[in-house]
């Protein structure tokens, strides 16, 4: 499984990453702000994304209608 995580605060973002990683539970990937985000989510495919809803540049909630519009197309 390939894990989407996306939070502008360090700290909560590392002890989300740890503990998925802890558990074995796939491939973890980071992103520090919804900018990062976006580009992550138009280069590779994930499994699961767990984003902070109040971030700079674009929120989860952009994040989350990105998802939606690349599900229309395919």
């Amino acid at each position: 499984m390939k894990i989407l995580i996306c939070d502008d605060d360090a700290v909560l973002l590392r002890m989300m990453e740890l503990s998925i990683k802890e558990k074995n539970l796939g491939e973890v990937v980071v992103a520090k702000n919804g900018r990062e985000a976006l580009n992550l989510l138009r280069e590779q495919d994930f499994d699961l994304v767990v984003t902070d809803i109040h971030m700079p540049y674009h929120n989860g909630e952009d994040i989350l209608r990105l998802i939606r519009q690349e599900q229309k197309k395919t």
